[in-house]
């Protein structure tokens, strides 16, 4: 109870806790902004990946072309299994719908231009070209279903329209430096769910799982001609990039087979510049927090010392009176903690709003605070106490 009495003494004085107040507001937003700003820069990093996002591509050898490509089966699986996502791929076959096609000798790239995709993106298409009957939609192209959209010019050539079925023989298209090679993949029975107005788009369009069961239960080898997805996890670059060196080869620009799509292209450009500068940002912050620390709690100790200096006359009579050092020390340490913990805990909640910090880390910044303070003022009455009782009141009187 009497040290209740005598921390309520300490704290009479307005002018001197209002200044503890402010002081405290200021060196807490320091601190807040010091320690907030390494945790901004580490949140980035782990956002990065979302924020900067690393595209990778198949290409060919050379790096010049990007889709119109022989990719395998093979390693395209290795790629879309190794930690990626929103994976766009595309493939072309040929078809022949009319009769006088079937019945060619030798195919010859029929009389379907067939296009097939996971996604409209990946076909560079726009929904506003595409017109489904009721109850369809452009999400049938990421599954295996057999259905498809055909051109507007396609559907008035052959006199079908949605709701039809499609009968189509397709072959399989690859590239090769002596031309195009087709290979029967076999007759399809598909379900015309829309049409499409799209300038210079294929005749059929339908969804590139389909395609590859179709041509793998024929026992057909089956071409995607493009590929891209974004890396999951961008901070593990290094890991990515080793895996995918089992299946893909370096970009070579003198190579000459521009068919080939067994070259990867790893976009980290951006990313890398990004992450290394937040690096860079953070271990500078963090090679500075000892330094900053004592700082905080000199600029503590300064502060207390120079607001409590009028109290060493009341110090000196408990003194003359037996009062032991630590009794007179404790409601002075108590009543300067207490308004310091009260200016932070004023100011904190402020500045998480504004700069974003997340609770926990406002807590920790509360608990830092707290410590260089208590440290701060424990060192300022250790140099306030260090006085001759009877000598300090010869002076004062």
């Amino acid at each position: 109870m009497l040290m209740f009495v005598q921390v309520k003494y300490q704290l009479r004085s307005r002018g001197r806790s209002v200044l503890v107040l402010c002081i405290a507001a200021l060196l807490a937003a320091c601190m807040a902004f010091y320690v907030g700003n390494i945790g901004v820069n580490k949140a980035a990093l782990q956002s990065l990946s979302d924020s900067v996002p690393v595209t990778v591509r198949i290409t060919s050898r050379n790096g010049a072309k990007t889709a119109g490509l022989n990719i395998e089966a093979k390693p395209f699986d290795h790629l879309t299994e190794a930690g990626v996502h929103d994976v766009r791929c595309t493939a072309v076959a040929a078809g022949a719908f009319s009769p006088e096609v079937r019945a060619q000798e030798m195919f010859l790239g029929g009389d379907t231009i067939v296009r097939a995709g996971n996604s409209l993106e990946a076909l560079e298409l726009s929904a506003d070209n595409l017109h489904f009957a009721d109850g369809q939609s452009a999400a049938f192209l990421s599954g295996d279903s057999a259905q498809c959209v055909i051109g507007e010019d396609y559907a008035e050539r052959t006199g079908l329209h949605p709701g039809d079925t499609l009968s189509l023989e397709i072959y399989t298209v690859r590239q090769s430096m002596n031309g195009t090679i087709y290979q029967m993949i076999g007759d399809a029975a598909l379900e015309i769910i829309g049409t499409h107005s799209a300038p210079g788009g294929a005749d059929v369009i339908l969804p590139v799982n389909f395609l590859r069961t179709e041509a793998e239960t024929a026992g057909v080898s089956f071409l995607y001609d493009s590929c891209s997805a974004l890396v999951d996890d961008s901070t593990h670059l290094k890991g990515f990039k080793a895996e995918m060196q089992k299946y893909f080869m370096d970009i070579n620009l003198s190579a000459e087979d521009p068919n080939a799509g067994d070259a990867l292209s790893v976009e980290d450009e951006l990313f890398v510049k990004t992450a290394s500068r937040l690096r860079q940002n953070i271990a500078l912050f963090q090679s500075m927090l000892v330094p900053f620390f004592a700082l905080i709690i000199g600029l503590v100790v300064l502060t207390t010392f120079l607001t409590m200096r009028s109290t060493r006359r009341d110090m000196a009579i408990a003194r003359s009176l037996g009062v032991s050092k630590w009794r007179c020390a404790a409601p002075n340490f108590i009543s300067t903690v207490l308004l310091d913990m009260l200016g932070c805990a004023v100011i904190l909640p402020i500045l998480s709003a504004a700069l974003h910090i997340p609770t926990l880390s406002a807590l920790v910044i509360f608990g830092l605070f707290t410590l260089c303070v208590a440290l701060g003022t424990a060192a300022a009455l250790l140099c306030l106490l260090r006085f001759d009782t009877l000598t300090l009141l010869t002076q004062v009187d």
